[in-house]
């Protein structure tokens, strides 16, 4: 009705092009506070950039603080030290970029092949409004091959980025850093896969795969796993993995951490008919070790009965991939392939937290959760 009659007198809202707006990022319209005749009132704060109107006049500022109002007001009870994405843009042809609040640091990953100054200043303008400081991170293809470098780490206020610092993943800590190796240390799109196995581990034996910096390790020993074994070819990943477990009180002699290939030590687990009750395999699509090149499209099939044969009865796979060839109803029939007619499974797709991809959106990360029947 305030649409309707703001256009009735010749005032339309600005973004309203249904009641002749003009034509804007997003609707300028926000319900400062509703009163119910029984009394209840619920009252919501200006956003932004309502507060400030000039904000408003650079259209692309003006939508990513939109943006980032929305997501902060759907996550209102998340402390100031969790990590959230704020901007979720990276398939986004004209934006190309991703923006995470990553405890008390904005990261910034840039996919678009030019970052001019203007874009610079709008960031830095942006981190200067939330009050943080901004990490840059370059990402596109042909900025890799002008590089020589697989990625280009732009800083942009060194004085308040420390070279390490820690977020809340949840209720877990980890410890976030910038001087080692292509990652801060943390997978926001997988929040939720870690609570989950931090209320479904208890008593159980837990194997993580390609294990990273021990995130799913550290949520199913505080879940109260019985075994915890943390697998990765990276030595640098697994000392920031017992780093990650000293921060949230988990003693390193009860977790294993093994510097191995976590295919052969697959193979290995079913040559000595070795289970685990739960087993987390968040695989990349391309990694090399010592033994050679895996790659997963070729490898695909024969993780996944390696997987599935190191399961223990009624055990439990939380199996993801980033892989952009890719589709979730493809790698779902491959998933029950690999079981075949001898095993019954419920399988079951996983999707990411809200302040990513919405529900019906195609997804850049495919989970799913097994359970062996």
């Amino acid at each position: 009705q305030i649409r309707i009659h703001g256009a009735h007198v010749g005032l339309p809202l600005l973004g309203d092009e249904k009641y002749g707006g003009e034509s804007y990022p997003f609707l300028c319209l926000h319900n400062r506070k509703i009163e119910f005749p029984n009394g209840v009132t619920i009252e919501s704060p200006e956003p932004t950039y309502f507060q400030k109107p000039e904000i408003l006049e650079d259209r692309e500022f003006a939508k990513a603080v939109h943006e980032i109002d929305r997501r902060r007001r759907l996550f209102k009870k998340s402390s100031s030290e969790q990590c959230l994405r704020l901007i979720h843009d990276s398939k986004d042809e004209e934006r190309g970029y991703d923006l995470d609040q990553l405890g008390s640091v904005l990261s910034l990953t840039w996919y678009k092949e030019f970052w001019s100054p203007a874009n610079q200043r709008t960031f830095e303008d942006l981190a200067a409004l939330a009050g943080m400081p901004l990490l840059v991170r370059m990402e596109n293809p042909k900025q890799k091959e002008k590089s020589g470098k697989p990625r280009e780490l732009y800083i942009a206020d060194y004085k308040t980025v420390p070279l390490s610092w820690t977020a809340l993943d949840g209720e877990m800590k980890a410890e976030l850093r910038t001087d080692v190796g292509q990652s801060l240390g943390l997978t926001t799109d997988q929040r939720l896969h870690r609570e989950w196995v931090k209320q479904n581990s208890s008593g159980k034996a837990v194997l993580n795969l390609y294990s990273f910096t021990g995130g799913y390790g550290v949520a199913a020993a505080l879940g109260g796993a019985t075994e915890v074994t943390l697998v990765d070819t990276g030595k640098a990943a697994l000392t920031w993995s017992r780093k990650n477990f000293e921060l949230n009180g988990i003693g390193i002699e009860k977790p294993r951490f093994l510097n191995r290939d976590s295919l052969q030590f697959l193979e290995q687990c079913n040559s000595k008919n070795q289970k685990f009750d739960l087993i987390i395999c968040d695989v990349p699509s391309f990694s090399r070790s010592e033994k050679g090149v895996f790659k997963i499209e070729t490898e695909l099939s024969r993780l996944l009965s390696l997987l599935l044969n190191t399961l223990s009865a009624k055990g439990q796979l939380i199996f993801a991939t980033h892989h952009e060839a890719f589709f979730v109803n493809d790698l779902r029939k491959k998933i029950l392939e690999a079981a075949g007619s001898k095993m019954q499974v419920d399988l079951s797709s996983i999707q990411s937290a809200l302040d990513f991809e919405l529900p019906g959106e195609r997804v850049a990360m495919k989970s799913f959760l097994l359970r062996k029947l």
